[in-house]
């Protein structure tokens, strides 16, 4: 269900193609907005209630898991780049 005036913003990417981006609901604060993963060139989505440092954090740590990310992600050494320098 599309909710009129919510906005899909891109965040992040990975070296394999997937996307990660905050789906953003009219008045609702940035803390608990959704985020949401999207398969490299795939269909496939998946919605994470966390905040951004929640998820962060969970995901580095290997405390959160995803079907779409890399079994191999995260790496034991992290590295972080502005989206424009990829």
């Amino acid at each position: 269900m599309e909710v009129e005036g919510s906005h899909v913003i891109p965040w992040a990417t990975t070296d394999n193609g997937e996307c990660l981006y905050w789906l953003a609901l009219p008045n609702m604060e940035a803390n608990v907005w959704t985020i949401m993963v999207n398969e490299a060139c795939g269909p496939r989505w998946e919605h994470f209630s966390a905040s951004f440092t929640q998820f962060l954090a969970a995901i580095i740590e290997g405390d959160l898991k995803s079907d779409i990310l890399s079994s191999l992600f995260p790496l034991a050494t992290h590295q972080f780049r502005r989206l424009g320098a990829v």
